[in-house]
């Protein structure tokens, strides 16, 4: 199972991280779990300029600005 989450480091900053979890069983039942944690931090910060670029570029569209307009042939 994976989930978004955050967590913050000793010196007080927030990263956000990834977790994957899974069952650890003994004898069928569920006796731990096991959990990597991936920092994500800079994946997220991209995702969220691509999203900001890409809303400023329709808010410019929506205001009279010019479309880009492709000329590959």
């Amino acid at each position: 199972m994976k989930s978004l989450s955050q967590v913050r480091t000793k010196d007080g900053r927030w990263l956000d991280v990834e977790v994957s979890s899974s069952a650890i069983l003994a004898e069928g039942r569920v006796v731990g779990s096991r959990d990597i944690m991936r920092d994500i931090t800079v994946r997220k910060k991209m995702e969220d300029d691509l999203l900001r670029a890409q809303k400023l570029e329709s808010l410019g569209v929506l205001a009279g600005g010019l479309p880009t307009i492709s000329t590959t042939f």
